[in-house]
């Protein structure tokens, strides 16, 4: 992973932006239930083609237009 060296600290860089985010693709939304998560993480399940946010506490469903 490429870091950036502006002579005061050193950061990871990891995309176009810093602190760029991703989703983690799951096979089935039942994966889900399983993964350890922290409060706002994204998943993409392949079974019914959905995006789920983690709330803290449980796995919901974000609605598409």
């Amino acid at each position: 992973m490429p870091v950036i060296n502006d002579g005061k600290k050193q950061t990871l860089y990891s995309g176009p932006q810093p602190n760029q985010s991703s989703i983690a693709v799951f096979d089935t939304a039942a994966e889900l239930t399983g993964a350890k998560a922290t409060k706002g993480t994204m998943a993409f399940a392949l079974d019914d083609s959905k995006i789920y946010v983690y709330n803290g506490t449980v796995w919901k469903s974000v609605a598409l237009s």
